[in-house]
C-alpha cells in the first residue's frame, strides 16, 4: 500500500466493500460494520504500512482495531508486527481530524 488510494483500493477489493464506498476513513468504519464477524483481517507488515503511509496508516489500523472490539466485529490480527503496540498517536476517534485527512 503505497497511498492511501492504494490502500483503500486494497481494503474495498479484499473486503467485498460496496460500490459507495468512500474510501476514507469514516466510510471504512461505516462499511465495516457490513463485514460478517466471521472475517478475520490479518494485517501481514504494520511497519511496511505505516512506513509508506505513515500517521494514515495508523489511523486505517486503528478503525480496524476499533471494529474488532465492538459486538459482532470482524476480527483484526497483525502478523510480523515488530512496532510497540503503546500509544499510535490516534485520538481515538476513527474519523477525520479538522475535515481533512492526515
Amino acid at each position: 500500500m503505497t497511498s492511501r488510494e492504494a490502500a483503500h483500493a486494497h481494503i474495498a477489493e479484499a473486503l467485498g466493500l460496496p460500490e459507495w464506498y468512500g474510501k476514507n476513513l469514516d466510510a471504512l468504519a461505516d462499511c465495516l460494520w457490513e463485514v460478517p464477524g466471521d472475517i478475520c483481517v490479518i494485517l501481514m507488515d504494520r511497519d511496511a504500512m505505516v512506513k509508506s503511509l505513515g500517521v494514515y496508516g495508523r489511523k486505517i489500523i486503528s478503525v480496524f482495531e476499533q471494529n474488532a472490539e465492538r459486538p459482532g466485529g470482524c476480527g483484526f490480527v497483525i502478523c510480523g508486527d515488530a512496532e510497540d503496540d503503546g500509544d499510535a498517536g490516534d485520538s481515538g476517534d476513527a474519523g477525520e481530524t479538522g475535515g481533512k485527512e492526515e
